[in-house]
């Protein structure tokens, strides 16, 4: 009985060792879990905004105190021109010159649209591009006018 206890303790002793040494404390921080999750948010992220561009023809529009609402301007059908600060023109999402802008109202007007033009020029944009413009409506024989503005 003696030769089984003596062969049994060294097996106790190291159990016991090695209980010991799971219990110490860690003495390092493990950055692994947080660089997991910090990338996968990444990734979400730059997915969502990769195919995603801004609408053609945004501007930055005049913000005033006094505002009418234009229930009419966000019909599908109604005449929308928009100016950025570049001078460029948009009738609706469309990139045009000033000379092709008489023809595309009178399309729309013949197409059912209201005879009334909707323009969006940017707060930046130049005088001399907005006069042009309504020359340009003017010809096509469109009287009524609105100029879409933010209100405070």
């Amino acid at each position: 009985m003696g030769s089984e206890t003596n062969t049994a303790h060294p097996r106790w002793g190291l159990a016991a060792l090695r209980r010991r040494e799971q219990n110490k404390p860690i003495c390092r921080i493990d950055l692994w879990g947080f660089v997991s999750v910090m990338l996968a948010l990444v990734i979400m992220f730059m997915s969502r905004t990769w195919g995603h561009d801004l609408p053609r023809g945004t501007v930055d529009l005049v913000r005033i105190h006094h505002s009418t609402l234009m229930p009419s301007a966000l019909r599908e059908d109604s005449l929308h021109i928009k100016i950025q600060r570049t001078g460029d023109i948009y009738f609706g999402d469309l990139l045009i010159l000033r000379d092709e802008l008489p023809d595309r109202i009178r399309d729309g007007v013949k197409n059912g649209a209201e005879k009334k033009v909707y323009i969006s020029a940017d707060a930046r944009a130049r005088y001399q591009a907005v006069e042009e413009v309504l020359n340009q409506v003017r010809l096509a024989g469109v009287e009524n006018v609105c100029f879409l503005a933010e209100s405070f």
